[in-house]
């Protein structure tokens, strides 16, 4: 279910890529921006095409193993992204009136704090680090014997906190720069970002370099949640890592289609008053 979800959400960031290098949001508004995305999710073919894409991708990684494919991927995009992320935070910061967003996202507000907002803190803090999907468990599976739990544990804790920090610096200035509600969800970052580069001198480059460094994250956390369904298969159910793989990657379409189409040809289906996606996505897989 993660995996299906979280696969359909990457491919719309290769979309975003190519829309990002062809100029697609080059003077448009918020709503020009939001009619765009509106149609994109609507479209039967552009959703499963990208759901598509970014499964292949994953599943090739994933047939070459962790150290023929993991590790050699990750060893060359995670400190890729990690300069470009730095790279968006200053040119964020520096825009004329940034400084309202920083104040915002910097200075604490003590009276908002209550047990709402802690619980919300706790569950992103699990939902981006994975706890409970197996990814973990199956990394922590290949390590070498003299590595230590303790200090990889810290680096994955401090490497994750940092990036969303840095995320941070690259949205709130820039939406009081240019006088956008920064928002949340997919919303933010198919409509709020693409509306603020619109407006922002080289846009179009700096829309294209955020895409990249987005589609490098999740492809390094599809590859992750993969490896951990495939891991089970291999070492539980003595299936060859090939195969276990491809059939994990067929199931994870047929699932994906499903969460996919829930924004067009299945918008009027409904479990519990939620769309498929929404409830995979807000009850099963964030809060379950």
């Amino acid at each position: 279910l993660p995996l299906g979800f979280y696969g359909g959400i990457a491919g719309w960031t290769a979309a975003y890529l190519i829309k990002s290098v062809t100029g697609t949001f080059v003077g448009m508004d918020a709503a020009q921006v939001g009619g765009v995305f509106g149609e994109f999710i609507a479209d039967p073919v552009q959703v499963i095409f990208w759901l598509a894409f970014m499964l292949i991708i994953t599943t090739f990684v994933v047939v070459r193993g962790v150290k023929g494919g993991i590790e050699k991927v990750c060893n060359v995009l995670l400190p890729v992204l990690f300069v470009m992320i730095i790279f968006l935070a200053i040119r964020s910061v520096l825009l004329p009136g940034a400084g309202a967003g920083l104040e915002f996202y910097l200075m604490p507000k003590i009276e908002n704090l209550n047990g709402e907002t802690i619980v919300a803190g706790v569950g992103q803090a699990l939902f981006t680090l994975g706890v409970g999907a197996g990814n973990l468990v199956i990394y922590g599976s290949y390590l070498d014997r003299k590595k230590s739990l303790g200090s990889s544990t810290i680096m994955v804790g401090l490497g994750d906190t940092m990036a969303a920090i840095l995320f941070g610096f690259i949205i709130f200035p820039a939406c009081a720069s240019f006088g956008i509600e920064a928002g949340m969800g997919p919303p933010l970052v198919f409509i709020t970002l693409p509306t603020i580069f619109a407006q922002m001198k080289f846009g179009m480059l700096f829309s294209t370099i955020f895409f990249l460094l987005l589609f490098f994250a999740c492809l390094t956390s599809t590859i992750c949640i993969m490896e951990a369904i495939v891991g089970f298969f291999t070492d539980e159910l003595k299936i060859e890592r090939k195969k276990a793989t491809i059939i994990v990657a067929l199931i994870v379409f047929a699932v994906g289609v499903l969460m996919m189409l829930s924004f067009g040809l299945l918008s009027g289906v409904s479990i519990f008053g939620r769309s498929i996606f929404d409830f995979t996505n807000d009850v099963l897989v964030s809060a379950i």
